[in-house]
Formats: structure tokens, C-alpha cells, sequence
């Protein structure tokens, strides 16, 4: 073999391994695996591709989100809060769904800030399932805040491609 073919034989092997190395890389905030005798899972948390298409008959998101579930508790001074919400897809494109369970949506809203902290969006929450547009957006970090009666009970921070 004459050196120069060698040399791109080399070349070509350096190059086909570094696309493999890179084939399935993604930059995600933790994760980690989690495994029983019942079996076992692989998990990532702030994974950031997905896709989300919408039309006429719905919308559909292919690839990965996350909701972000959180329980909070009230004080002595109040009645007790049993709060489960969650914001799904973060990161999203269009909109995102916010749901609401384990609690009297009486009283209850949710209101739409910028980084600056200016209000965008306010709106009653009557469903369990309530969707917030941001298709009007432009691509930067939003925050979602759940309230109720006017004290703040959860805010998300949203992220709009």
C-alpha cells in the first residue's frame, strides 16, 4: 500500500469514527439510570429537541418533553394547598398546556411575563387544562405564573424557540 493511500485510509477512519462518537450527543442539564428488579429506565432532564407541528385538524410534538410536576403545601395561616401542575412541551413553539389538578379553580389564574418581568398574558383558569398561545412570541424565556386569589403558587419558566 503507497503512503498516500494510507493516509487516506487513515483520514477517512478518524473521520467515520468521530461521526459515530457523535451520533446520538445531546446537551441536557442531569440525568442518569435508574434500575430494579423490576427492569430499568435511562432518563435525561432540560433535553431541548423536539419538534411541534400544528394545523387545521390539531398539533402533534414528536421527540422529547418534559413536564415539570410540583406539589406544594400551605402554611399554618391558610387552609392546606395540594397543588399538581404541570407545563408541557417546555420548550415549545406555539403554546403550551398548563394542567391543574387537586384544587378548586375558584379564584384561580394565570399570567404570562417577559424577562424584564412586564406582563404579556393574563388569563381566568376554569379548566383543568388551560392552553396558553405563544405563537405571537418571539424566541427567548418566558415565565408562567400560577395564582390564585392573587398569591403566586407556582411559576415555570418557559422556553419559546
Amino acid at each position: 500500500m503507497t503512503k498516500n493511500k494510507l493516509k487516506h485510509l487513515i483520514i477517512c477512519v478518524i473521520w467515520l469514527s468521530g461521526i459515530t462518537v457523535f451520533g446520538q450527543q445531546n446537551t441536557v442539564t442531569t440525568g442518569g439510570d435508574a434500575s430494579s428488579t423490576d427492569g430499568s429506565v435511562s432518563y435525561s432532564i432540560g433535553q431541548l429537541d423536539y419538534v411541534e407541528a400544528s394545523g387545521t385538524g390539531g398539533s402533534a410534538s414528536q421527540g422529547v418533553q418534559q413536564p415539570i410536576e410540583v406539589i406544594i403545601l400551605g402554611s399554618d395561616d391558610y387552609e392546606e394547598i395540594s397543588l399538581i401542575a404541570a407545563v408541557y412541551p417546555n420548550p415549545t413553539v406555539n403554546r403550551v398546556t398548563l394542567t391543574v389538578q387537586n384544587m378548586d379553580k375558584a379564584g384561580m389564574e394565570f399570567q404570562l411575563h417577559d424577562l424584564s418581568g412586564r406582563l404579556l398574558q393574563k388569563e381566568v383558569i376554569n379548566h383543568s387544562n388551560t392552553f396558553v398561545s405563544m405563537e405571537h412570541l418571539s424566541s427567548s424565556t418566558y415565565f408562567l405564573a400560577v395564582l390564585k386569589h392573587g398569591s403566586v403558587l407556582k411559576t415555570f419558566k418557559i422556553i419559546k424557540h
